[in-house]
């Protein structure tokens, strides 16, 4: 008498539906939410599937950027999946000058598709400030040894008084867990004139207290709050 099991075995056999796939699991680790970004950074994540990922598209406010750059070693993904076999080599990233865009609130969309086509997406809305200039080629032009450093809080410096291309600025640092270093977190002239205020100017007056750095942990996969 043949078991249950071999009854459902020949039944699938015979009908010829493939089995459940997994679902196309990736993050994007870079712009984290809510975070703000300067200069020349990186967008990056990672993405697994028990079918071969093809394709890694980016878009900023719905314009797309391309194919981003797939197969970076990721150990710490293979680990969280073991059962898939491409995991080590799961990583995704691209340099990007964000101070191409706007000043203020920005989304980024990313979308994954595998080899049989499934795709899947997500977004994660950020912020950018900026210096007048998208890119400064001259280090000289950045002068600070004039201005005043001050922290208010641990985790915090404010530049006060430096000089960037000739005009007056102040530049706030923050620490950021997950990078393991400080990053810009605001730019102010101190005009209300200035095309380069800081991004409370575009994203309301919450904005500082929205993306103030909170004391995230830092896993294989990414922040943990």
């Amino acid at each position: 008498m043949m078991t249950r099991s071999l009854i459902a075995a020949l039944v699938f056999l015979v009908s010829g539906v493939s089995p459940a796939l997994a679902a196309i699991e990736f993050k994007i680790e870079e712009p984290a939410p809510a975070a703000i970004k300067s200069g020349i950074g990186q967008i990056a994540g990672w993405a697994v599937s028990d079918r071969r990922i093809v394709s890694v598209e980016a878009f900023i406010n719905d314009i797309p950027l391309g194919n981003l750059p797939y197969g970076g070693s990721r150990q710490d993904v293979a680990a969280a999946f073991p059962e898939l076999p491409d995991a080590g080599f799961s990583g995704w990233a691209m340099k990007w000058n964000y101070s191409l865009l706007e000043e203020g609130e920005h989304e980024l969309r990313i979308l994954i598709r595998d080899e049989n086509g499934a795709a899947s997406s997500a977004n994660v809305i950020f912020y950018v400030t900026q210096f007048q200039s998208e890119f400064i080629p001259d280090p000289s032009a950045v002068e600070t040894t004039a201005a005043t450093v001050r922290s208010s809080e641990d985790g915090r410096i404010v530049l006060e008084g430096a000089r960037v291309e000739g005009e007056n600025v102040d530049i706030e640092l923050a620490w950021d867990t997950a990078s393991q270093q400080f990053l810009i977190q605001f730019i102010d002239y101190g005009t209300e004139d200035s095309p380069n205020q800081s991004p409370t100017a575009n994203a309301g007056p919450d904005f500082r207290r929205t993306v103030t750095l909170s004391a995230c942990g830092w896993t294989a996969l990414g922040t943990a709050c």
